[in-house]
Order: C-alpha cells, then structure tokens, then sequence
C-alpha cells in the first residue's frame, strides 16, 4: 500500500536466502595489479614502462587467475561490485580471469582488443595483440561470443595504448 501506483500491480518477489547489495563501478582496472602493489608506492601513471610492461611480460594464465581473483574479492570487500578489465590479453588467460569472476560472483567488463603498430619497446607478452583489421575483428567476434557463456560478464573492446595505434 505504500508503494506509488505505477509500482502496485507488479509482483513481489521474496528473495530468501539471498542478499542485495549495492556497488561501485571500477571502471578501468588491470587485474594483475596485486602482484605490484608494494613495488608502486603511489608513483605516477608513468611507471607503466619501469612496473607494469615487465609485469605484463610475465602473465600466465595461472598468474592471470590469482591476479584477478585476488583483484574480485578485494573489490568486493571494499563495496566494487562491477569491474572493468582494461588489457589485451592471449585467450587463455582471459578464460583464467573470467573463471576467477565467475567464482567470485563479480560483474565484469571483459577487454579484449588489437593495434597496429607499437612504437615502443617492451618486453611484454603482446599475443596476437598486433593485427590486420580481418584478424581484429575475428578476434573481437571470439571475445564476444566467449563472454555469452557466462552470466555475469560482457563483453568490451579497447584499443592498447595511444602509443600501439597509428589513428588510421
């Protein structure tokens, strides 16, 4: 009866056992990141060549996995409940993040991407990252279609860096 008018004739639905919780967005995130966090010590975003490519240049899908679900449950802890996965990542370590969202229960953003040029030097793993514009988009197409399968998680695309693409 309290209800406005428009809402009364709508159903009510009793959620046992069950809890809402209302969240945060983290809207640009690399989940690997714990591994750094003593190493970062609130240093500007350009440590990206000195910490984070070294970083990257390590990734397996174990280390993707433990990253990212060590990333979920601290998001979660600290009231995110959606996270946006910035990265470019070879499939099976995406498939190593998405099993780690799906086990936390997270909302994720899932990344996946391409460039065509890198103009600088790395020595991070950049697999099938540099493309033609056809290998692009089967790439792009296999993401979406692999984040179908889960409930939680949709899919994004995303360029790497302004320094990996020539704006053509």
């Amino acid at each position: 009866d309290e209800l406005p008018p428009q809402y009364r004739s709508l159903d009510i639905t009793r959620l046992e056992s069950c809890t809402i919780v209302p969240g945060f967005i983290d809207t640009h995130h690399h989940v690997i990141e714990p591994f750094a966090k003593a190493v970062t010590c609130g240093e500007p975003a350009q440590m990206w060549k000195r910490i984070w490519l070294p970083l990257e240049a390590t990734v397996t899908p174990r280390t993707c996995y433990l990253g990212a679900k060590w990333t979920f449950l601290e998001a979660l802890r600290g009231g995110v409940t959606t996270v946006v996965e910035h990265a470019i990542r070879s499939h099976d370590c995406v498939e190593a993040v998405h099993q780690a969202a799906e086990e936390t229960g997270i909302r994720l953003v899932s990344s996946t991407g391409a460039y065509d040029l890198k103009d600088f030097e790395t020595p991070a793993d950049t697999p099938d990252a540099s493309s033609t514009i056809d290998e692009a988009i089967a790439r792009a197409e296999r993401h979406v279609r692999d984040c179908r399968s889960y409930s939680r998680i949709e899919p994004s695309l995303a360029c790497g860096t302004v320094q990996s693409n020539s704006g053509k």
